[in-house]
């Protein structure tokens, strides 16, 4: 699975220390969910805002051609993969954590349950298509006053539900963020100030429509790796909130400081609802599917039996290429041929049929869970604690 806009920045801090941890460690993996830990409040950077992907141009325009050799299946666990957290999460609402109540603790776990058209390959963090077909094409023509770039899906793509990702949940997505001016990361990878709206051209291609002209870090950076909702879930709670907002009275620059107040106040008023709204029954698209949530204990997210790119082989080589082998055997290569030396290659999952998310108190907590057997990782957007890194400079294993 490749790395979206929005997942991979704030694993990086504490992957790096932790990777050491986990290679000293004998893991078991229980079927059973995690006893309640009561967390101790934490408070978190905002994660709202996206960092800036590296900014890389698409150098290659590939070709999928079918091949003899399917690639092979993901290796299987019948066990959930245990991961620590130390901080309970504040919503359960993909709207909200994109938006303006989201932290890294969410992040963690709802980034998997969602896709987009375009992310970044592991290694190389280069642009290369998830959801979508081939790679980004440049330059975006000009069709009047707007500049338009058509993306074409993957086929076969469905829903947890089973029903068939199209162009229409794309263009509903980035539509409702734009046209709500939606706060927090919607208003960074679907940016109003460039984005007119997207349109579904059929069901297998979606058009974006900007009102000037985007760069790489715009377009290919932020647009194509915003994630992906259901417009069949969440149609009637958007346009019931658009409706609210459509009939405010948007104050003249010249209005009173009470009356651009107030219009706000109303603005934020009606899109609490969609942030409130009860995601129970959502369909995920992603790797995961949001299943549960105990308040102050753990959150699971349970295996996406129709995800996609279950059972692809993804490789990189040591000359700049990139493939994508599908379990059907058609190929997809970019940034050269994909010959010689890898430098990885891995075969898709998800290969557990849940993870399960524990809150701790701490990071003390939560390696002491590590080193019990009690979980098999744990995540950290801040790095270890002063006293587990001398801890594991001197015998290899924090704690000791």
């Amino acid at each position: 699975m490749m790395h979206r806009r929005i997942a991979p920045y704030a694993l990086v801090a504490g992957t790096a220390m932790l990777s050491l941890l986990l290679a000293a460690c004998n893991q078991a993996t229980p079927t059973t969910l995690p006893a309640t830990v009561a967390p101790a409040p934490v408070t978190e950077p905002s994660q709202a805002q996206a960092t800036e992907a590296p900014t890389v141009a698409p150098v290659e325009q590939p070709t999928a051609e079918p091949t003899a050799a399917p690639a092979p299946a993901a290796q299987v666990s019948d066990k959930p993969y245990r991961v620590g957290i130390f901080s309970d999460l504040k919503t359960t609402n993909f709207w909200s954590y994109f938006g303006p109540n989201g932290s890294v603790w969410e992040q963690y776990v709802f980034n998997p349950t969602t896709t987009s058209l375009y992310g970044l390959a592991d290694q190389s963090f280069k642009i290369v298509p998830i959801a979508a077909e081939g790679m980004p094409e440049r330059p975006l023509k000009k069709e009047g006053d707007f500049w338009i770039a058509d993306v074409k899906l993957r086929p076969g793509i469905t829903w947890s539900d089973g029903k068939p990702l199209t162009a229409n949940d794309v263009a509903f997505t980035v539509n409702a963020a734009v046209s709500l001016k939606m706060p927090g990361s919607w208003a960074t990878v679907y940016d109003p100030n460039f984005l007119e709206r997207a349109e579904a051209v059929d069901d297998s291609t979606v058009r974006f429509v900007y009102k000037q002209e985007p760069g790489i870090a715009v377009h290919e950076n932020n647009t194509l790796q915003g994630p992906i909702l259901s417009e069949a879930f969440w149609k009637p709670v958007v346009d019931k909130v658009t409706e609210k907002v459509k009939a405010l009275v948007v104050p003249a620059d010249t209005a009173s400081e009470d009356e651009k107040t107030a219009y706000n106040t109303a603005v934020s008023e009606a899109l609490n609802e969609l942030y409130n709204a009860d995601s129970t029954g959502e369909p995920h698209v992603g790797a995961f599917s949001f299943n549960k949530w105990e308040k102050g204990a753990f959150a699971e997210n349970t295996a996406n039996t129709n995800f996609f790119q279950r059972g692809s082989t993804f490789s990189q080589f040591a000359n700049g290429a990139y493939e994508e082998v599908m379990p059907d055997g058609t190929t997809f290569s970019a940034y050269g041929d994909p010959t010689g030396d890898k430098t990885l290659s891995f075969t898709g999952g998800p290969s557990v049929p849940a993870t399960i998310y524990t809150v701790y108190q701490d990071q003390n907590a939560a390696v002491l869970a590590l080193k019990n057997n009690e979980i098999d990782f744990f995540l950290n957007s801040l790095g270890l604690q002063r006293g587990l890194r001398a801890a594991r400079r001197a015998g290899g294993r924090a704690g000791h």
